[in-house]
């Protein structure tokens, strides 16, 4: 005879869970903020199944965000999941970001980058120095990072090594765009 629980689990793999079902991890949470507001980074890592994937959804939701004493609104929130991308490339990566920025916040030099055949992390930084302008930030949150770390196809071990060398570098800079607008919280999430 199997035991069956009064109550469903609520919870299901690769679904949204809403911040009044996300219970726990208070500590975590803090931090992300606190990370936030300091235009820091944050990396969180954990096996398959754990929340890592709905805590970065937690963090795009601005009643959470004025809960934790920051305004939503000086901010461009964007979500990119590595493994969303078909075949990873580095191009690929960085113009989907650029694209989710002007979805929250239109920016006609934008429009202009995105109709090049190749984009780099320079073509990001000049977006955010533009975004700093209009005392916005970029907070970016990126799920499944580690398929960024694997070959592919159309993809190689130097191309990786190339990428991660350009997100350190971008990491390092950002302070030197003397602008709000910095590459905030990058939550690098490894199944």
């Amino acid at each position: 005879m199997l035991f069956r629980s009064k109550t469903m689990n609520p919870f299901i793999v690769n679904q949204r869970v809403s911040p009044e079902r996300f219970i726990g991890r208070k500590t975590l949470i803090r931090t992300a903020f606190n990370q936030i507001g300091n235009r820091s980074s944050l990396a969180v890592w954990g096996g398959m199944g754990m929340g890592k994937s709905a805590f970065l959804e937690l963090l795009t939701y601005p009643t959470v965000w004025q809960e934790y004493g920051l305004d939503y609104n000086q901010a461009i929130v964007v979500l990119i999941d590595c493994q969303s991308l078909e075949l990873f490339q580095i191009s690929d990566f960085w113009r989907n970001i650029l694209v989710k920025i002007n979805n929250h916040f239109s920016l006609s030099s934008i429009d202009t980058v995105l109709e090049k055949s190749e984009i780099t992390v320079n073509d990001l930084q000049s977006t955010l120095r533009l975004l700093g302008q209009q005392n916005k930030f970029l907070v970016l949150l990126v799920d499944n990072y580690d398929v960024a770390l694997r070959p592919n196809s159309q993809y190689t071990e130097a191309q990786i090594e190339t990428f991660v060398s350009a997100c350190r570098r971008s990491e390092e800079h950002t302070s030197e765009l003397q602008s709000p607008c910095n590459l905030v919280c990058r939550l690098l999430l490894e199944k």
